[in-house]
């Protein structure tokens, strides 16, 4: 079985050496798989950082492949808070990508000799860190590897601005899916990123990564940033992601009493357990976060984001119109019998009527309420035969004659008298 062709390790580089056009100036740091220096393109003499791998991680096709895919992606994102990647070649071995100059410091740093920040410096450092990231997502690119170390606090001619770097171990999406070309394949279950800035599904393996991982990772940031610490700890890595994975969060102001609450809530928000009870994207996280911000950093990037809704207060659901009109009935129903009632109790004693089935209505003036009151015994003497006139009488159903009139007179003049104008009898 043959075996692949090994990279010949380069060799070391100094200041003063040229890689294709660009002559190392001085070196200015190294991190875990790589060296930055600053170099001058020979043609343009352009101050610029250029990146290369350290030689013992040069032969080792893995670590090259991720190192060019950073250039890639820092490449489609294009924002103003992501260091910008101009250049990327090989030679003799030895590969490169010339990004910015920048001056200033890791937030890393910032933090080790600073932190707790002011809630307000909080913001306005991870404001635009959020806007970048955002835009990253728009274009495919999942980070993977949130944390202070991998943003830059650069010190320009308008201030401070942070910026995004190291895109290294990142995702790139496209249309058809996640990008499997042989510089960005990742093994579904690998663990890749810093375990104390990994979300929970991260631990988990690589291929539950998505942009809300991103998320989380800027939340830890932003716990770490406003006191001081870490939100979960351990000896080691693995206790260190047993934690994010069992242990309950302890709220920032648990650390820092008198923290605004409202900003509190967004800290843990971002930093739910499950993905889809986090903010719905980094373009909402960054709104929830602005009004934390400065008044000039809220100016430069409220564009960024969209206006936040106003809060909508509490609502009753919407009942059907059938029983919303079926309601408003019986209760328009219990008020007026409760009234004729109350009216029949009262004139009881000068008042009884019985009708035949065919009477509807007696002296009822068209603006009073129709009543019905209930039927007494007293009040239903026998009718002397089916269809005969109604009769009004103190218990006696006969009598004479020329008394009948008479008697129904009587029952009118009772009628009337009532406050309601009329009574009903079915």
């Amino acid at each position: 079985m043959s075996e692949k062709p090994s990279v010949p390790a380069p060799a070391p580089l100094r200041p003063g050496a040229t890689l294709g056009q660009y002559r190392l100036v001085k070196h200015l740091g190294r991190g875990g798989t790589g060296l930055v220096f600053e170099a001058l393109h020979t043609g343009l003499q352009r101050p610029v950082a250029l990146k290369t791998l350290r030689p013992e991680f040069a032969s080792v096709p893995e670590v090259r492949a991720r190192f060019l895919r950073e250039g890639i992606a820092a490449s489609r994102i294009r924002h103003r808070a992501v260091a910008d990647v101009f250049d990327v070649g090989e030679q003799d071995g030895t590969v490169y990508l010339v990004m910015e100059l920048l001056e200033g410091e890791s937030l890393a740093e910032l933090l080790r000799r600073e932190a707790p920040l002011d809630p307000t410096r909080a913001a306005d450092l991870l404001v635009p860190v959020a806007a970048a990231l955002a835009t990253a997502h728009a274009v495919g690119v999942i980070h993977r590897d949130v944390k202070p170390a991998n943003i830059y606090v650069a010190f320009t001619r308008q201030g401070i601005e942070p910026k995004v770097l190291d895109f290294g171990i990142s995702k790139v999406v496209t249309q058809e899916g996640e990008d499997r070309t042989p510089s960005n394949v990742t093994a579904d279950d690998a663990l890749l990123g810093t375990p104390r800035y990994m979300a929970p599904e991260q631990v988990r393996g690589a291929r539950l990564v998505t942009a809300a991982s991103d998320q989380y990772s800027l939340g830890v940031v932003l716990y770490e940033a406003l006191t001081g610490e870490t939100p979960f700890d351990g000896r080691n890595s693995y206790e260190v992601m047993s934690a994010i994975m069992k242990t309950r969060l302890r709220p920032p102001s648990a650390l820092r009493p008198g923290l605004p609450p409202a900003l509190e809530a967004v800290v843990l928000r971002a930093m739910r357990r499950s993905p889809g009870a986090r903010f719905t994207s980094l373009t909402a996280f960054g709104a929830a976060l602005l009004p934390f911000a400065s008044e000039a950093v809220r100016a430069q990037w409220s564009g960024a984001f969209p206006e936040p809704l106003p809060a909508r207060p509490l609502e009753e659901p919407a009942r059907p119109a059938g029983r919303v009109a079926i309601l408003a009935g019986a209760a328009l129903f219990s008020v007026v019998l409760g009234l004729g009632v109350g009216a029949w109790v009262k004139h009881r004693r000068g008042l009884r009527v019985v009708a035949t089935p065919s009477v509807t209505a007696i002296h009822r003036p068209a603006d009073q309420p129709l009543l019905t009151a209930p039927r007494t015994e007293e009040a239903a003497p026998p009718m002397a035969a089916a269809g005969s006139p109604a009769m009004v009488s103190g218990g006696d159903a006969g009598g004479a004659p020329e008394e009948r009139p008479r008697r129904r007179r009587a029952a009118r003049e009772r009628v009337e008298r009532t406050p309601l104008g009329g009574v009903i009898i079915p």
